[in-house]
């Protein structure tokens, strides 16, 4: 039996990357591996833990003081603040490599056959001879992550030493381009399949389920779905706002007051909220692989989305399964959306398509692909590269 051993910084329920792998790990079990996570640190919001599980400081979420803290208190002429900021920091470095020390030590003492590391931050805590069998995977696009200058330096720092997972067939591809080696892709899967489909045709609900950040651009999908739904005056349609986050307070204020719109709150229950939908909306910015528009696939319920990356083309097929719109292309999206709102027989269409589409990204089947990405661990012996990790 192989052991697989997921590596993360916190056992915190909240947040995507939680998300995947409580639909992927008992997958994976009933597939015949054994399957287990170490946690560096635990959080406010713990996972209960099973099997050999293992949180290496309780209590203690990830949190480390940045030098940016510390400029801004010198700016603001706080130089108290900013030394007690450094010895902060400082106090942060050594509990960090203290933690990495222990993770070490248990790592060697698992033995795994694959860890999954699934933040760049935990590299460093990898015994070098565990490197070939250690995957990192990333939970976000090729873009967002070569913006992110500390993500993008660790990332070539650790070429042609791990494996890299992408979240789709372009993202990898893209990778390669850049000259990354060992690239594999295997979709997220869903946590829950519901056994008939939502009849999308037939509400008129506009649910939208997601984090409240900066590049969701929520605002802007307020201010899209507002001009399309006054243009269908005849037909009464409501929007709800499913989710928590930092741009909740910028949600409200483009709201303004509109009684079709209503923020809801945090859920755990998406398929629940999914049950009376028509569509569903996406104006991101940028996307790793939105689980939410497959989730709504699921259960037939199409989605309109710019095209927010690499992936977004393998989630959506346009004009099958939702709307793919070019990015900012603002007019064409509120055209697209008059047609959701307003043809029936167009909305059915894409919810038989969405669920078909969607049933590809089931756990079982997601498991599969996992098995003969495992069966290429440990990697062969890497192509040399520059002191840039490139080829």
């Amino acid at each position: 039996m192989k052991r697989v051993l997921f590596f993360s910084l916190e056992d915190g329920w909240l947040g995507g990357v939680a998300r995947v792998n409580c639909a992927l790990q008992p997958a994976l079990r009933e597939a015949g591996f054994q399957v287990d996570n170490l946690y560096l640190r635990g959080c406010r919001y713990p996972l209960p833990l099973k099997g050999n599980d293992y949180i290496l400081r309780k209590n203690c979420p990830w949190e480390f003081i940045t030098g940016r803290q510390i400029k801004e208190a010198l700016r603001a002429k706080k130089p108290l603040s900013a030394i007690g900021l450094l010895l902060g920091r400082i106090w942060d470095e050594a509990r960090g490599r203290l933690d990495f020390r222990q993770a070490r030590r248990y790592i060697r003492a698992y033995k795994p056959d694959c860890i999954v590391v699934t933040s760049y931050l935990l590299l460093p805590a990898i015994p070098e001879e565990y490197l070939a069998c250690t995957l990192h995977h990333v939970h976000t696009s090729l873009g967002a992550t070569l913006a992110q200058k500390a993500n993008a330096n660790m990332l070539r720092r650790f070429n042609g030493k791990i494996g890299f997972l992408w979240l789709s067939r372009g993202i990898c591809r893209e990778a390669e381009k850049k000259g990354f080696q060992n690239c594999f892709y295997v979709y997220n899967p869903l946590s829950f399949y519901p056994e008939e489909r939502t009849e999308a045709e037939e509400n008129r609900l506009i649910s939208v389920i997601t984090r409240f950040s900066e590049e969701k651009r929520l605002p802007l999908a307020v201010s899209l779905l507002k001009r399309a739904m006054d243009q269908v005056p005849e037909k009464e349609f409501h929007v709800e706002f499913w989710g928590t986050g930092p741009e909740e307070n910028a949600l409200r204020r483009a709201v303004a007051g509109d009684p079709r719109f209503a923020l809801c709150g945090e859920t755990r229950e998406p398929y629940a909220h999914l049950l009376d939908s028509r569509l569903t909306v996406n104006t991101s910015a940028f996307e790793g692989f939105s689980i939410s528009i497959l989730e709504a696939a699921s259960a037939g319920v199409p989605a309109i989305a710019f095209h927010f990356g690499e992936a977004a083309e393998e989630e959506i097929l346009d004009e099958k399964t939702g709307v793919l719109i070019p990015m900012d292309h603002n007019e064409e999206y509120v055209r697209a959306l008059v047609r959701l709102l307003s043809d029936d027989d167009h909305v059915k269409a894409l919810s038989l398509g969405a669920r078909e589409h969607a049933s590809r990204f089931i756990p079982s089947r997601i498991a599969e692909d996992w098995e003969v990405l495992l069966s290429n661990l440990p990697l062969k012996a890497p192509l040399p590269l520059d002191k840039k990790g490139n080829l």
